[in-house]
C-alpha cells in the first residue's frame, strides 16, 4: 500500500504540471493585453510598459510559466493584481467556506440518497419504490440554481430561522460563543446544503438502489436469510457492505465535484467561497488567482482520487495494490 501511495503521488507531478500549463497558456493567450487591465484606464504607453515590468509581463511566455512553477513548487502561487495578497492566503481563506459547503452537501446527500436507495432495494417494484425513484429523477432534474431560490422563497424569511444569504463562520472562544456561531452557521448553511446535495443524493438513491438488488440476488444472502437473521441486518449488514465500493466511487467525484463546481450555490446564497473567489478573478483577469485556483482544485481531485482508491482495499479484502 506504501509503495501504491508513493506511485500515485509521483504520477501526480506531471499531471498538475500540465494542468497548471494549460491553464496558464488559456489565461495569457485570451484576447486583450493584460497590461490595459492591470493599468489604470487612462494608462499611456510609458505606464503600460511598466505595468509589463512589473508584472512580468514583457517576458517570454515560456519564462513567464517557469518562473511560477518554481514559486509553485515552493508555496508560492503569486500575488493577487486586484488586492496584491498572496494567491495562496486567498485560497486558503476562500477554500474553508466551499469545503464546509461540500462536506455537508455530501453528508446530506449520502443520508438521504443512501436512505431512500436502501429502502427502494428492500422492496422492489413496490409503491414505495417508485416514489423514491420519482423523487430521486426529479432531484436530478431540478436546476441548482432554482432550487435554491425555491428554497429562499418557501423557508428563509425575517422571522425564519433560515437565512436568505451570506455565511457565519463558526467561533471556538468559548462555549457560549460557540452555541452562538453554530446557530448562525446553520442558519446559513443548511439551505445550501440542501441545494447543492439534491443532485447527488438523486444519484446515489439511484446507484444504490441498483447495486443493492444486484447484491441481494447473491447466494449468502439467501443463506444468510435462511440462518433466520433479521431482513434489515440482511441488507445493511451483508448487502449494503459489500454495495458499498460503486458507491464509494460515486462519492469520490461528487465531493470533488461538489468542491469545484459550487459555484452557482455560492452565488445564489452569496456565500464568499471558492467558486465566487474563481469567477470574480475571471471577469477581473486576475490570473495569478485564475491560475492558482485551477491548480488548487487539479490537487483536489488527485487527493480525492487516491483517498477513494485507498478506501476500496480498506472495504473490500479482495483489493489488493502491489
Amino acid at each position: 500500500m506504501k509503495t501504491f501511495i508513493l506511485r500515485r503521488l509521483l504520477n501526480l507531478l506531471p499531471v498538475l504540471a500540465g494542468i497548471s500549463l494549460a491553464a496558464f497558456v488559456m489565461m495569457y493567450v485570451l484576447p486583450g493585453d493584460p497590461a490595459a487591465v492591470l493599468a489604470p484606464q487612462s494608462a499611456d504607453a510609458e505606464t503600460l510598459a511598466q505595468t509589463r515590468a512589473r508584472y512580468g509581463l514583457d517576458r517570454p511566455l515560456t519564462a513567464q510559466y517557469l518562473a511560477f512553477l518554481g514559486r509553485a513548487l515552493r508555496g508560492d502561487l503569486g500575488v493577487s493584481v486586484r488586492s496584491e495578497q498572496p494567491v495562496a492566503a486567498i485560497l486558503l481563506d476562500r477554500f474553508w467556506p466551499t469545503l464546509q459547503l461540500a462536506l455537508g452537501a455530501l453528508a446530506f446527500a449520502i443520508v438521504l440518497g443512501v436512505t431512500a436507495g436502501v429502502l427502494s432495494a428492500a422492496r422492489p417494484r413496490s409503491w414505495l419504490d417508485a416514489a423514491c425513484m420519482f423523487l430521486a429523477l426529479a432531484g436530478v432534474s431540478l436546476p441548482v440554481f432554482w432550487l435554491g431560490m425555491m428554497l429562499m422563497i418557501a423557508l428563509a424569511g425575517p422571522e425564519s430561522f433560515f437565512a436568505v444569504s451570506g455565511y457565519a463562520p463558526l467561533r471556538f472562544g468559548g462555549p457560549g460563543e460557540f452555541a452562538a456561531s453554530a446557530s448562525a452557521f446553520l442558519s446559513h448553511m443548511i439551505l445550501p446544503w440542501v441545494t447543492l446535495g439534491v443532485v447527488t443524493a438523486a444519484v446515489l438513491a439511484r446507484l444504490t438502489r441498483s447495486s443493492l438488488i444486484e447484491i441481494l440476488e447473491r447466494d449468502y444472502i439467501r443463506t444468510a436469510r435462511a440462518k433466520g437473521l433479521a431482513e434489515w441486518r440482511v441488507i445493511v449488514r451483508h448487502g449494503l457492505r459489500n454495495a458499498l465500493l460503486p458507491i464509494v466511487t460515486v462519492l469520490g467525484a461528487s465531493l470533488a465535484g461538489l468542491l469545484s463546481g459550487a459555484v452557482l450555490t455560492e452565488t445564489v446564497f452569496n456565500i464568499p467561497g471558492l467558486g465566487r473567489e474563481i469567477l470574480d478573478a475571471i471577469e477581473g483577469r486576475d490570473y495569478p488567482v485564475v491560475v492558482g485556483a485551477v491548480l488548487w482544485l487539479a490537487l483536489t481531485f488527485v487527493a480525492v482520487n487516491l483517498i477513494v482508491d485507498v478506501l476500496y482495499a480498506a472495504l473490500d479484502p479482495r483489493v489488493k495494490y502491489e
